[in-house]
């Protein structure tokens, strides 16, 4: 492990062990360490665990571009496999998450499309990827919205 990511780590141990100090010693509440404890997690996991190597980075751009080249040729589940493995490498890769969400959604997995689509929003919500994947979840609510419109005509009113 690199020397940047130990001292991290030991860092964010420290933190915790701070907070069930606080705990134990009534200097904090359950509610107070908790947050605390959650709010060193996410930090934790923004600074170390989600920031990819320059390395993998490029093993995710070729992962996606071999799914790209199997989505395109109607191979969906061998395109999932690679979306996913590119975001194996990296899962701040919001452009994955839009492919992984395409190819989900043509192998005729809506809800697991939807949710990695709102994944590509969250991991860089500025990018090209993130507006692409914001569109296709707001088609979305307009077809699923259509649809009960439609059936609530067609079974008239109760």
């Amino acid at each position: 492990m690199a020397k940047p990511v130990v001292r991290r780590t030991r860092k964010y141990f420290r933190h915790l062990a701070k907070h069930l100090r606080k705990l134990f010693r009534s200097k904090e509440s359950a509610k107070e360490a908790v947050s605390g404890m959650a709010k060193d997690t996410a930090d934790y996991a923004q600074k170390v665990l989600r920031r990819p190597s320059s390395h993998d980075h490029k093993l995710a751009v070729r992962a996606v571009q071999r799914g790209k080249t199997q989505y395109n040729g109607r191979r969906y589940i061998e395109a999932i496999q690679s979306f996913r493995e590119a975001l194996e490498y990296d899962q701040t890769y919001g452009r994955a998450y839009l492919y992984l969400g395409n190819a989900l959604y043509q192998n005729g997995e809506e809800m697991p499309a939807r949710r990695a689509w709102k994944r590509a929003t969250e991991v860089d919500p500025t990018s090209d990827s993130a507006v692409s994947a914001l569109r296709k979840l707001e088609k979305f609510e307009v077809d699923a919205k259509s649809t009960v419109t439609f059936l609530q005509e067609k079974m008239g009113p109760r």
